[in-house]
């Protein structure tokens, strides 16, 4: 707390009062769900899109591309580095101003139930799984379990809201039956996709 004193802040949250510090201080009880609570809040505030990515790879590259993307269109709000867990995600959340036009948050976990608190507070309008690997298995328990964390970001999507579905992935079909919302398809093979590639060149320097 003294290192955030001497950074000129206003006020601190705390779990308990420390009266050799001279500034405002809110006592809570936990101060990862204070942080969470008061992010939220800040998001309620915001009425312009937000999409939000996870996966168990290229998550950062996704959102980057994506949020290139949209400031052809508007100001992008975007995760930084990755900022992407419990206590990321909420940080990201209170950067957001209405002087922004959409948001891309990028979500992370390391076990089951962290996507879904994440969206929680998030609440994204578009959502999508980039691809289910064996990466950080453990807090998992199986490649079946990456996959169940990972599609929590679907649940929380309202009859307005919009998921994108990677077809390429073996649990799409999975994700798919608990969806009821407008979909978005992807793909690299299948041409029943709403979008779909072909012609892809590999090169030396890109692709």
């Amino acid at each position: 707390m003294a290192q955030a004193a001497e950074k000129n802040v206003c006020g601190l949250v705390v779990e308990k009062f420390d009266k050799n510090i001279a500034l405002p201080q809110v006592v809570v009880t936990d101060t990862l769900s204070a942080l969470g609570q008061i992010a939220a809040m800040n998001r309620d505030a915001f009425n312009k899109p937000v999409l939000a990515i996870t996966g168990s790879s290229g998550k950062t590259t996704v959102k980057t591309m994506l949020a290139d993307i949209l400031r052809e269109c508007g100001n992008v709000h975007a995760t930084k580095g990755n900022f992407n867990n419990h206590i990321g995600v909420p940080l990201t959340l209170l950067q957001l101003e209405a002087t922004h036009d959409f948001a891309v948050i990028e979500m992370g976990a390391s076990a089951i139930g962290e996507i879904a608190y994440l969206c929680s507070l998030a609440k994204p309008h578009i959502t999508m799984v980039n691809n289910v690997m064996p990466a950080h298995i453990e807090g998992f328990g199986s490649i079946e379990g990456v996959a169940q964390a990972k599609g929590e970001i679907y649940e929380r999507l309202s009859k307005t809201d919009t998921a994108v579905i990677n077809l390429d992935e073996k649990f799409s079909s999975q994700w798919l039956s608990k969806i009821d919302n407008a979909v978005i398809t992807v793909s690299l093979n299948n041409l029943h996709a709403n979008c779909y590639a072909k012609n892809i060149q590999i090169l030396e320097s890109s692709s």
